[in-house]
C-alpha cells in the first residue's frame, strides 16, 4: 500500500502527515500525528484508534 493508492481512494489524506509503517500485499499500518496526537489505522478491517502503530 502506497500513499499515492491510498490518495485514489480519498483525494483529501496529505501525504506528509501520514507515517507508512508496515505494507504488505495484505495488511499496512499507517499512523499520524496531528495537534501532538499520533492516530493509527493497522489494516482494513481495524479501526482508527490512538497511538502509533505497534
Amino acid at each position: 500500500m502506497t500513499v499515492s493508492l491510498l490518495q485514489a481512494y480519498d483525494s483529501a489524506i496529505v501525504p506528509t502527515k501520514l507515517n507508512i509503517q508496515t505494507a504488505t500485499s495484505v495488511t499496512y499500518c499507517v499512523d499520524s500525528t496531528v495537534g501532538g496526537k499520533v492516530w493509527n489505522k493497522a489494516g482494513p478491517g481495524a479501526d482508527i484508534i490512538s497511538g502509533a502503530c505497534p
